[in-house]
């Protein structure tokens, strides 16, 4: 518990992927904080292009991002304490880029959830960084494969967490080198999640993307896959074993493959809306 309300700022992705479940993923991190005694901030200066649901792609305009995140924060009780840094063009919204670099002097911590951001000196000028590595094997397998970027990354923070708890056991075939890792879990503030389950519903319900391309990796003649697709195929049939239903928010994009999981007895719905808003 921190002997006085120090700020403690989040790095993340809100508005880099302007969607619910990677804001809440910030929003129960910043809560969580602030309960247990922290001034907490949440700021966003990868320098990388947002995404647009609205289009469908990355865009150079931040102006979708910015106004979500505000729209974000303020819903949450953070609407004074956020800042979104344009790199590209020099600008910063929310905070002013003066308080902002009082806090990044004045921070006991910055949690670099997801990686979001590469750590700049503005970062390090005596709050501890920390990593929080939520999709885990990707970079200890990078490490293992002598991949000095990844090393680079790694050793500008200072103390590296991952969700990956099985990380280093025994059974566990993927190898720690160079790096000592702590296991955490995702935070979950319960009471925003209040809403009781619907006896009357008729859907088991999800949603998801059905495939992600660049990150697969090898290691020892293991390809370690970073899309869901690939283990979701071995439940494709479920659907016509169960009395329940099924709908997934997912948009395969390819058609062929729409067909396949609607044969297969999932109905699909579109996923852009239900993940704009918290």
């Amino acid at each position: 518990m921190p002997s006085r309300r120090e700020p403690l700022l989040v790095l993340g992705l809100v508005g880099q992927y302007p969607m619910a479940g990677v804001a809440w993923q910030a929003i129960h991190y910043l809560l969580g904080l602030r309960r247990l005694g922290w001034d907490a901030y949440y700021v966003e200066d990868s320098g990388a292009a947002p995404y647009d649901p609205r289009h469908g792609g990355r865009t150079d305009d931040p102006s979708y991002s910015v106004g979500y995140v505000a729209d974000v924060m303020r819903r949450t009780g953070f609407d004074d304490r956020w800042a979104y840094l344009d790199l590209a063009r020099g600008e910063t919204y929310g905070l002013s880029r003066s308080r902002l670099d009082e806090l990044y002097r004045e921070a006991a911590g910055i949690l670099n959830l997801c990686g979001a951001t590469a750590p700049r000196p503005e970062h390090r000028q005596g709050a501890r960084l920390l990593y929080v590595e939520t999709d885990p094997v990707y970079e200890q397998l990078r490490i293992a494969l002598g991949a000095e970027s990844s090393a680079g990354f790694l050793e500008s923070h200072d103390v590296l967490f991952t969700y990956g708890e099985n990380l280093g056991a025994p059974d566990c075939p993927v190898p720690l080198e160079r790096f000592a890792w702590h296991p955490t879990r995702p935070p979950v503030v319960l009471e925003e999640w209040t809403t009781p389950p619907d006896p009357g519903a008729i859907f088991f319900t999800s949603i998801a993307s059905w495939e992600n391309k660049g990150k697969d990796i090898t290691f020892r003649g293991e390809t370690y896959h970073w899309s869901k697709h690939v283990n979701f195929l071995r439940f494709l049939e479920l659907p016509q074993h169960a009395a329940a239903r099924f709908e997934l928010a997912m948009d395969p994009v390819d058609p062929a493959v729409t067909a396949r999981l609607r044969e297969a007895g999932w109905a699909l719905v579109d996923p852009a809306p239900i993940s704009r808003d918290i």
